[in-house]
């Protein structure tokens, strides 16, 4: 007696046009975790719609992580902000996105330690970072790891400035940057800009804008 057929003996052709019908995202990933072969026909079907990256609030993290195992390597450009932000999303991006090369990211202290860590396992591929930091976030932490991206080219920062942006001059390689000075009632401490820049030969755009809140 022949063993009947099941959904995982169909094409990837075929399980294309199943996941087509299929009403949102959320369906898409419960199909795609049930197999592995569903996880790869996922992926199939998707193609480059996760080139960008940017997680959705009250959107199941256990969810995206299947998403994340089968389309990590297509994603270049992941945003996100402390609302949305999960050290198990993290963790996952850090794994499977290989080919990342720009994050745009808010941070809150609640998240300073894991962010410091999600920066230094992607070192090897990041090109571009944009952080801005609340003022209860520890920041020398987190630029210390932003010191050790020895590939990247633009950094943007917002945040309050302390002894660790002088941690950027290993940053030989940057051609932009940008530092934007954010507290509610600090004084922003001294930066000595030709310290920190001055071994960087291909930077062409230098900004660094105080803003103080009250």
């Amino acid at each position: 007696m022949r063993n009947p057929r099941t959904i995982t003996d169909l094409p990837l052709e075929v399980l294309d046009i199943i996941f087509s019908n299929l009403r949102n995202l959320r369906d898409k990933l419960r199909l795609a975790q049930v197999d592995e072969y569903l996880g790869k026909a996922f992926s199939y079907h998707s193609r480059s719609d996760f080139k960008k990256f940017s997680p959705k609030i009250h959107f199941p993290v256990r969810l995206y992580r299947v998403l994340l195992a089968n389309c990590g390597p297509s994603i270049v450009e992941f945003s996100c902000g402390s609302d949305t932000w999960s050290d198990l999303l993290a963790k996952s991006i850090a794994k499977h996105c290989s080919n990342l090369e720009s994050v745009n990211i808010s941070a809150s202290l609640r998240n300073s330690h894991s962010l410091q860590f999600f920066l230094l396992n992607l070192a090897n591929s990041l090109i571009s970072v944009e952080l801005k930091l609340n003022d209860s976030c520890q920041s020398p932490r987190i630029l210390n790891a932003v010191a050790e991206l020895k590939h990247l080219k633009k950094f943007l920062y917002e945040g309050y400035i302390d002894r660790g942006v002088n941690q950027l001059c290993k940053l030989v390689d940057l051609e932009e940057l940008q530092l934007v000075y954010q507290g509610r009632g600090y004084r922003c401490r001294a930066v000595n800009l030709l310290q920190i820049c001055g071994n960087m030969t291909n930077l062409r755009c230098l900004t660094r804008c105080p803003i103080v809140r009250s």
